[in-house]
């Protein structure tokens, strides 16, 4: 095969040359957004081939040349349509339905789904019904029902209040313990050691207190360099870490299990 440039393997998937490429297996997908599509669509435009470009984006050729092929006709980038269903428009003789077997019957949306169904051989889905009723005051929001909130990370008003610690293991098999002042994101100090101890957490806090100061407070998580357990507590009271924030007017702060409010 002439003019060989480069060979990368994704999985089964080898690239041999600019367009060319053995598949072994199915190729990885993965969705596209507009960002990326924008980016193939440029990069089309300055000459790569459509066989690099999914590869690169672990599509299939395919739909880089349908993108591609949608934008020379139009000369429009294109853009993702929102996925799901269209939103149907609520009619008046729809709401009017559903209002009218409320009153009657004083049920909730799915009774009133199976109701209204069975007496105007028309399916309205019991969440259109709800979103109805709640409309007319109807029917309350259901917080225990409605889709997650992300977490939204918090951040104090002004550095020094609090400071978070943590322990990362890394690649190399050693431990990477980072303080980081809440307000301003700063790391006031940091260190890697061979194993992630409470002497170790004792000295990086040390350091950045000897530097900067007692912050208010500190947030870490249960890890036993930060916590004694309960039954730690009951043969040596509290940790050495508790003790020595304790000694210093440091107030700690545990996120709770699992939770992402932490470095």
């Amino acid at each position: 095969m002439k003019h060989l440039i480069s060979r990368r393997t994704v999985g089964k998937l080898s690239l041999v040359s600019g367009n060319h490429f053995v598949y072994e297996a199915k190729l990885l997908r993965v969705k596209l957004n507009n960002r990326k599509i924008q980016w193939l669509i440029q990069e089309k435009l300055r000459g790569r081939g459509s066989g690099e470009l999914a590869l690169i984006q672990k599509v299939t050729r395919r739909r880089v040349e349908q993108l591609w092929q949608t934008y020379r006709k139009t000369g429009v980038m294109p853009t993702l349509k929102n996925p799901g269903r269209p939103r149907k428009n609520r009619d008046l003789k729809e709401a009017s339905m559903i209002l009218e077997a409320y009153d009657q019957h004083k049920l909730g949306a799915v009774n009133l789904e199976r109701i209204i169904n069975t007496k105007h051989g028309v399916h309205i889905p019991h969440n259109r019904i709800h979103e109805a009723l709640r409309m007319n005051s109807k029917a309350t929001p259901q917080p225990s029902k409605q889709r997650r909130r992300t977490w939204v990370r918090y951040e104090r008003m002004r550095s020094m209040s609090l400071w978070h610690m943590d322990w990362k293991q890394l690649s190399t098999g050693e431990w990477f313990l980072a303080i980081m002042d809440d307000a301003s994101r700063y790391i006031v100090a940091y260190g890697v050691y061979p194993q992630a101890t409470t002497q170790n957490t004792l000295t990086i806090l040390t350091q950045a207190i000897a530097k900067y100061g007692c912050p208010e407070e500190i947030l870490t998580d249960r890890g036993t360099q930060f916590y004694a357990n309960e039954g730690e507590r009951k043969e040596k009271g509290v940790s050495q870490f508790e003790q020595y924030l304790a000694d210093a007017g440091i107030k700690h702060i545990l996120c709770r299990v699992n939770h992402p409010q932490r470095v």
